[in-house]
């Protein structure tokens, strides 16, 4: 057993305890209500992170990750732990990543969106300064792993929408770079959201903060990585703009106006 069985151990493991996971925050009231208005289990992605994680362990035994890939997942994990205390206890008064600094900047008040925030940012450098010996260079790409680990944050607003757009976006990282010991991880973490996709897709349960920020701290990592200078600076300018967009708009209603965004967010919900 090596590397290649990391995607289809974290798939099985991932499918066969996100039951017991769900069903565990469903009895300790973990749930939020959708935008339906179903009360439904709200931080699913403690499973993808329990699923995937073990699935990492495991395979470890015959296969010696390199240090940078023990950064990720260390990465992963911490802020995926961060999204759960978003989950758990977060203030839903306070929107946006500018709600939550504004509040640390003006009144001295750490919300748990701004521990998010903050803590997301400072793994996000660590981990690209790993990846990146040049200073500007780690800056650089930090910033382009902070910026997309909150988009899947932003997307998370409707069912499959996030998990969508990280399984476009590691087709694409893989394709470009090919399997290598940092695509492998990614490929693993997509195994998992594989296995809780249909849970997803279907309304029966959220990824919540604590799996999007997972997912999208190792996104970002990957594209950190795997794209070239002139990439990273294309995708820090949309993440930017998009940014931008959404403090002032509804993401939701620009993907409703437009028709292929439209088909594509409906594609497979029920």
């Amino acid at each position: 057993m090596g590397v290649g069985w990391l995607g289809v151990l974290s798939f099985i493991i991932t499918f066969l305890i996100l039951p017991s996971v769900l069903r565990l925050e469903r009895e300790t009231g973990l749930l939020a209500d959708n935008y339906r208005g179903e009360s439904i289990p709200s931080a699913g992605g403690l499973g993808i992170i329990l699923g995937f994680m073990s699935a990492f362990f495991l395979v470890s035994l015959w296969w010696q990750p390199e240090n940078s890939v023990m950064v990720i997942a260390v990465s992963f994990l911490l802020t995926g732990l961060v999204g759960f205390v978003d989950d758990v206890a977060g203030n839903r008064e306070v929107r946006g990543l500018a709600g939550h600094l504004g509040q640390l900047w003006r009144r001295r008040h750490l919300t748990t969106g701004g521990l998010k925030a903050l803590v997301g940012g400072g793994t996000a450098f660590y981990a690209s300064k790993v990846l990146f010996s040049d200073w500007m260079q780690a800056l650089f790409s930090a910033a382009v792993v902070a910026l997309l680990t909150n988009t899947l944050n932003l997307l998370d607003l409707r069912p499959g929408r996030s998990l969508k757009f990280f399984f476009l976006l590691t087709i694409i990282f893989v394709t470009a770079s090919g399997i290598n010991s940092l695509t492998a991880f990614l490929l693993g973490v997509g195994g998992a959201a594989l296995a809780f996709f249909h849970y997803d897709l279907t309304g029966k349960a959220m990824l919540g903060d604590t799996g999007s920020n997972a997912l999208g701290m190792v996104l970002g990592l990957a594209a950190a990585a795997v794209l070239p200078l002139g990439g990273r600076i294309i995708l820090l300018f949309l993440l930017v703009c998009l940014h931008w967009y959404t403090e002032k708009h509804s993401l939701t209603a620009l993907i409703e106006r437009v028709r292929w965004l439209r088909l594509l967010d409906n594609l497979g919900r029920r």
